[in-house]
């Protein structure tokens, strides 16, 4: 019982700490003071260090994340890997809380043309969730923004629609809007039986 009220202190504090940061990075992205230490970084080493993070939980609620191979060969983008580590990380447990168990998230990367802007390298987060309406798309880079019915979050990162401050998604796209970048949403509809699902979009600058 003690080891057990003692795990539940820990896990508390550990939240309570990613909040505190998650309200931090916050303010500075609204202050304007965030300045990003851009410079060469693959995306394969941390994709796989995240892979590695939530492998217990991926196991208790028997989820697969699979990385595409291909994301090896993709040349190196123009980013501050530690913003760069924030931002896939919220976007992958976003995919990972609207996912119900047994589901799965992709994650791919591949170039794409911009137009008037040249080669950038395009992230995709796909996964067999319960999707987002439309209406949403755009509303949920807002911060403290949550989708659904706040009384029925389960507390907890990586739960099924487990609750949170509502802030990992407008820290994603402030950390992509300082990055020079773009991230949007792709969702046909929300649908608790048919999960129509969600893939996220993020377009960074390839590293000269």
């Amino acid at each position: 019982m003690l080891n057990q009220a003692m795990d539940g202190v820990i896990q508390g504090t550990d939240r309570l700490h990613q909040i505190v940061n998650s309200m931090l990075d916050v303010a500075r992205l609204e202050t304007q003071v965030l300045m990003p230490h851009l410079e060469a970084m693959p995306l394969g080493p941390t994709l796989r260090m995240i892979q590695k993070d939530y492998v217990e939980d991926l196991k208790t609620r028997q989820l697969t994340l699979e990385l595409d191979p291909d994301i090896n060969s993709v040349p190196p983008v123009l980013a501050d890997s530690d913003l760069m580590k924030k931002v896939l990380d919220n976007v992958i447990v976003n995919a990972i809380k609207f996912t119900p168990d047994g589901g799965k998230i992709t994650v791919s990367a591949h170039k794409v043309n911009v137009s008037g802007r040249g080669e950038f390298c395009e992230i995709r987060v796909k996964d067999t969730g319960i999707g987002i309406d439309p209406e949403n798309h755009v509303i949920i880079f807002e911060k403290l923004y949550q989708i659904g019915k706040v009384e029925l979050h389960s507390s907890g990162r990586t739960k099924f629609k487990g609750g949170g401050p509502g802030l990992g998604l407008a820290i994603a796209a402030g950390i992509i809007k300082a990055h020079q970048g773009k991230i949007w949403v792709e969702s046909d509809g929300y649908d608790e039986e048919k999960l129509s699902g969600s893939t996220f979009f993020i377009q960074v600058p390839f590293a000269k």
